[in-house]
């Protein structure tokens, strides 16, 4: 990013939320608490949005992020879907099972079984 002239870049359809620094440049994002960070503009910074759908991360909400381009800051946060709903639209356009299951918890997982036509 750097070499192109960028300091911060968002990356997206990554299904996980994170960020990294360059360690090499002096002045590096500040954390502010659990879900925000301010990204000085000398700093070197990739964030990863995370998924709207299909999270692979032990919290299966939707994640994405807000960016104040003002005061420099990333908030990261995540919002509750109809995962049960998600998953059954899935199955049913014939896409493959795992692909609705990751979606579900064990209790969700249960439910979309007891449901499904036999």
């Amino acid at each position: 990013m750097r070499a192109d002239g960028h300091s911060l870049g968002f990356f997206g359809h990554t299904h996980r939320q994170r960020w990294f620094a360059d360690p090499r440049v002096a002045v590096q994002p500040e954390k502010l608490g659990t879900d925000r960070l301010r990204v000085p503009a000398d700093a070197c910074c990739a964030v990863v949005v995370g998924s709207v759908g299909q999270p692979r991360e032990a919290d299966g909400r939707a994640s994405w992020v807000v960016w104040d381009p003002v005061a420099r800051v990333v908030e990261f946060r995540r919002t509750v879907y109809p995962a049960v709903e998600a998953a059954r639209a899935i199955l049913n356009a014939g896409m493959p099972v795992h692909s609705a299951l990751r979606l579900l918890n064990q209790r969700e997982q249960l439910e979309l079984q007891a449901h499904r036509p036999r």
